[in-house]
C-alpha cells in the first residue's frame, strides 16, 4: 500500500484535492506498474511559515514536501519518471512551482504494508492488479 503524503503551506480547494488524488493515483499505478485499490494519499495544509525548503525564494507561491512510502523493487528510472510527471501535474493543479517541491522516497518490504483484509507481498515487475 503505497502511502503518499503531501504537505502544503497553502490551502487547496476541494476540487484541487479531488483532482490531485485522482491524478496521483492514476499516475502512480501507471508508472509503478501496480493497481490503485491499495494506494493511500494524505493531504495536509499548514500555515505558510510552517514549511521551509532552502532553495525557495518566494514562499508565497507555496511549498510542497512529499513523502512516498512504497514497496522496494522499483527502478531508478521509474522513480525519476514519477517524480518528473507528478511535479509537473501538481504545478498544473495547485500552481506550486516545481522548484518549490521536494520529494522523498522511502522503500519498504511488502509485508510492511497492511490493509484490513490483507498484507501486501513484495512488489514484482508487471504485477497483477492487487
Amino acid at each position: 500500500m503505497p502511502q503518499l503524503q503531501f504537505d502544503f503551506n497553502k490551502n487547496l480547494t476541494e476540487n484541487q484535492k479531488d483532482e490531485l488524488c485522482s491524478f496521483v493515483s492514476a499516475l502512480f499505478s501507471q508508472v509503478m506498474q501496480t493497481g490503485t485499490d491499495h494506494i493511500g494519499i494524505l493531504i495536509r495544509e499548514h500555515p505558510q511559515k510552517n514549511l521551509y525548503l532552502g532553495q525557495v525564494s518566494d514562499k508565497s507561491a507555496g511549498i510542497l514536501l512529499v513523502n512516498i512510502d512504497l514497496r522496494s523493487g522499483r527502478t531508478e528510472l521509474q522513480m525519476e519518471e514519477f517524480k518528473n510527471k507528478v511535479m509537473y501535474g501538481i504545478k498544473k493543479i495547485t500552481e506550486v512551482p516545481t522548484e518549490n517541491i521536494y520529494l522523498v522516497y522511502s522503500q519498504h518490504s511488502g509485508k510492511d504494508f497492511r490493509l484490513s483484509d490483507r498484507n501486501l507481498s513484495d512488489w514484482q515487475k508487471n504485477e497483477e492488479i492487487i
